[in-house]
């Protein structure tokens, strides 16, 4: 009992501390969790390239799988499936130890938790490597929801919309690293899968870097005086002026509001229109084009070898424009007006230009992938520019809103570091439910459709599915309900 207690003493001291908050060390922190996040993204999306076919075809399958009995396609949705879902229940628990074990320990916990890959390669069976990993997304997705309260803690307002905008750089950076090896030339994608247990050693490895730097140089924010008198000054002098009680967050709580229902929804639907692209748009846009146009003694695969290269770009443009957002549509978060209009308006024109885009593929690309093409192994790549542009555009738009509507909860003042923290759990973790279940929807009715009318399914769903982000974020609450629809100057 009283080694129990000793030990609580060290992991959970109550002194406070009469030191004002080390802002530079607060960034450094932050810079850490992007960092380990981008890192998840790069070692999470790298299976996807290393998988392979299976059989002769050097990579993760043919390893585990050796007389080439592979599990099959509804057997690998099931598990990814099941793997988002426990991503998702791993961001509400997140959310409730940081309340309970403090912000710093929920990191340390998370980033253990990743240390799960680095064995995973070297399991003994496909099940095993998959039960590792599933432990090690667990912890990488959590720490999306571990920025925020360092935001909260450390940082001035304004500072706070300019960091919710870069904050959102981790996923579609990793993206890009990923996209890379596997992107342009098929047999140099086969020499790196034959290599795959050492690119994943190597990742996730790296955690030992975030890891160790935070248990030295993380701090306990919460128990310093100058943070913990303010902000408990300012909450309630919020909730005084609404006549309200202070509570400290609970899961109750958060099950019992609207909004939390709201936002699951929302961040759903989003993460359809942002995500999706990168796991399905290298198969269903040949799909379409062979629908289409039945160039004949031409297959699929040759179509999906000649489209590849410009299929890449557009991925690699589509998630690299969020390096411009900071510089352009999180510039919102800095000025007094209206969040909501804003939100709304920028959904639809992304949505409508991710749909050009890929009608400009399908009826500028597509007409150009036939026989001739594919012997020249060459497509004009002036078809290819509206669609590339166009793809720039509709990711700027919808991975930049990203940074101005995770701002949204740090603009309610009586908000304080812990009930963040909690609602940031929640948004993730009932949002990774809804696209789970719509990833679903999307695939039992392609497996159960007519094979010609499946790539139509899955560009008409993705349409329908994400149109419903702008319709729901309408019933979420403004923050600025008094600020003008737009900015005015300053001089006015």
């Amino acid at each position: 009992m009283r080694l129990y207690k000793r030990v609580k003493e060290l992991l959970l001291p109550t002194q406070l501390i009469d030191k004002n908050l080390n802002i530079k060390l607060g960034f450094i922190m932050w810079s850490l969790l992007i960092f380990s996040y981008a890192l998840f993204v790069v070692n999470w999306g790298f299976v996807t390239g290393l998988n392979g076919q299976g059989g002769n075809d050097p990579g993760i399958l043919s390893s585990f799988f050796k007389d080439g009995d592979k599990p099959s396609s509804f057997e690998v949705q099931a598990t990814n499936w099941a793997i988002t879902l426990g991503r998702g229940f791993g961001s509400i628990l997140i959310g409730w130890m940081i309340v309970k074990f403090t912000h710093k320990n929920s990191v340390v916990i998370a980033l253990s938790l990743c240390l799960f890959a680095i064995p995973a390669p070297y399991m003994p069976s496909y099940a095993l490597f998959v039960i590792f990993r599933t432990i090690f997304a667990i912890g990488g997705s959590t720490l999306m929801i571990l920025f925020q309260p360092l935001v909260t803690a450390y940082f001035k307002q304004k500072t706070k919309g300019m960091l919710s905008s870069f904050s959102t750089w981790g996923y579609p950076i990793g993206a890009i690293i990923v996209l890379v090896p596997f992107a342009f030339n098929i047999e140099s994608a086969k020499v790196v899968r034959s290599h795959w247990q050492l690119i994943l050693l190597i990742s996730s490895s790296l955690y030992l870097i975030p890891l160790i730097l935070y248990l030295i140089l993380g701090q306990r924010f919460d128990l310093y005086r100058s943070y913990v008198i303010s902000l408990k000054e300012k909450h309630l002098k919020e909730l005084v002026a609404k006549g309200l009680n202070y509570q400290r967050p609970t899961i109750k709580m958060f099950l019992s509001k609207k909004s939390t229902y709201k936002w699951a929804i929302f961040y759903g639907s989003w993460l359809i229109a942002v995500t999706l692209p990168f796991v399905t748009i290298r198969d269903q846009l040949p799909n379409l084009v062979l629908q289409i146009y039945n160039h004949k003694d031409v297959s699929i695969k040759e179509i999906r070898a000649l489209a590849l290269p410009i299929i890449a770009l557009w991925l690699i443009l589509f998630n690299g424009a969020i390096i411009l957002a900071p510089y352009t549509v999180g510039l919102w978060n800095r000025l007094n007006a209206r969040r909501k209009p804003f939100i709304i308006t920028i959904l639809l024109i992304g949505i409508l230009l991710w749909i050009i885009s890929i009608l400009c593929f399908i009826f500028l690309v597509g007409p150009n992938l036939d026989k001739n093409a594919i012997n020249k192994n060459i497509i004009p790549w002036s078809v290819s520019i509206p669609f590339l542009v166009l793809g720039f555009f509709a990711g700027l738009l919808l991975w930049g809103i990203q940074g101005v509507f995770l701002n949204n909860p740090h603009e309610i003042p009586e908000n304080t570091s812990e009930k963040i923290a909690m609602q940031f759990g929640f948004i993730w973790g009932f949002g990774y439910f809804f696209f789970t279940m719509l990833l679903i929807i999307i695939s039992l009715l392609e497996d159960f459709t007519n094979h010609n009318l499946a790539p139509w399914l899955w560009f008409s769903l993705t349409i329908i599915f994400t149109i419903i982000a702008p319709i729901t974020w309408y019933f979420i609450s403004e923050t600025k309900p008094d600020a003008p629809l737009i900015p005015k100057r300053k001089n006015q």
